[in-house]
């Protein structure tokens, strides 16, 4: 990590050097994290000395400095994400853009899957409501049937009662 406060600290610088002295100055991959604007910044003050060392075959520093490719945090410059996938690139030995590529695969992946599970959900959601529909329309019919059947059972009734009435009246049985 990469800040103008890191970049006066003698420990990071030491630890740089350090790992450069391994033979492994392809494995450092610098990463600039300041909340200062890029007008506001200047770049080179981020990396400890170290970061921008060219080491000699015998370990010892030497006279020339080297531009190193680092990860900027900033969203004026790469923004969280590109500067994550920069790391990764660099870590795993797959190129920025192989890994941008799943990436993309994967977002794609990810939204044609959402996208299926709300198609599924909204057939669904019109599936039971069709049927709450059919079911409303059978229980009306039900109601009306019901009301026609209890008003022939009382006019049934009612003739009945009135039958009985005038044979009873006439003495008619």
């Amino acid at each position: 990590m990469c800040s103008s406060d890191l970049a006066k600290s003698r420990w990071v610088n030491d630890e740089v050097l350090f790992y450069k002295r391994l033979g492994r100055s392809k494995r450092v991959f610098p990463l600039i994290v300041v909340d200062q604007g890029p007008q506001e910044l200047n770049r080179r003050k981020c990396f400890p000395p170290a970061v921008l060392a060219a080491l000699n075959a015998d370990g010892t520093v030497a006279p020339m400095e080297i531009e190193p490719l680092a990860a900027d945090t900033h969203p004026a410059q790469d923004g969280k994400l590109l500067a994550l996938q920069k790391i990764i690139a660099g870590i795993t030995g797959l190129s920025l853009d192989e890994l941008r590529r799943r990436d993309q695969q994967r977002r794609q992946r990810r939204n044609v899957t959402l996208a299926s599970f709300g198609l599924g959900l909204t057939v669904a959601m019109t599936v039971l409501a069709v049927v709450a529909l059919q079911q409303r329309h059978a229980a009306v019919h039900s109601a009306e049937a019901a009301k026609a059947s209890e008003a022939k059972a009382i006019a049934s009734e009612r003739s009945e009662e009135h039958t009985s009435e005038l044979q009873s009246r006439f003495g008619i049985s």
